[in-house]
C-alpha cells in the first residue's frame, strides 16, 4: 500500500470523512468541498509563496470558515518563513 498521502491530507480525510460545517449562506450544515490554493501572504516585510487550502459549502459553493484549514495554512505560512 502506498503511503502517497500528505499529512494535510490524512488529516483532512479524518476530519471532514463524516462531519458537516455549518454555511451561513445555505443555512444549515453541508458537506465541505476543499480546494488546493497557492497563497501569496506576506510576513515580517516578506512575501512568501505557499500551497494551502480553502474551504467551500458543497451545495452553493461559498466560501466557509473552518478553523482547521485555517490553522493549517497558518502553519504552512510559518514553515515556509522557517525554511527562507
Amino acid at each position: 500500500m502506498c503511503d502517497c498521502e500528505s499529512e494535510w491530507e490524512k488529516r483532512e480525510r479524518s476530519i471532514f470523512m463524516n462531519n458537516t460545517v455549518f454555511c451561513a449562506e445555505c443555512r444549515k450544515d453541508v458537506k465541505v468541498i476543499t480546494k488546493e490554493v497557492l497563497f501569496k501572504r506576506t510576513l515580517k516585510d516578506n512575501e512568501y509563496t505557499f500551497t494551502g487550502f480553502e474551504a467551500y459549502c458543497g451545495e452553493c459553493g461559498s466560501p466557509i470558515y473552518v478553523p482547521e484549514i485555517e490553522d493549517n495554512n497558518l502553519k504552512l505560512l510559518y514553515d515556509a518563513y522557517r525554511n527562507l
